[in-house]
């Protein structure tokens, strides 16, 4: 049993009960490791949890600052005549 198998069910599209333990041969081969290659994905998803959420905040405050900006500049006078 590896550390990241109780989290196998919640991020991985796999039966636990019914697999066996070898999350690699699901994945395709590549000249890379797949069983080091989900390792990885495995580590990144539990750490992105924690922070996904602050993300999602600055990404979206980003956007509406940036639309406001936006509006504010193409509705000026001189931007909505035509020239």
């Amino acid at each position: 049993m590896d550390e990241y198998e109780p989290y196998y069910g919640e991020f991985v599209d796999v039966d636990v009960a019914h697999h066996d333990g070898n999350v690699s041969s699901a994945l395709p081969s590549s000249p890379v490791s797949a069983a080091g290659a989900s390792d990885s994905l495995m580590r990144f998803s539990i750490w992105y949890q924690g922070v996904h959420g602050y993300v999602c905040v600055v990404i979206c405050l980003f956007g509406v600052v940036s639309n406001a900006m936006n509006i504010a500049v193409l509705t000026r006078r001189s931007m909505v005549i035509n020239v």
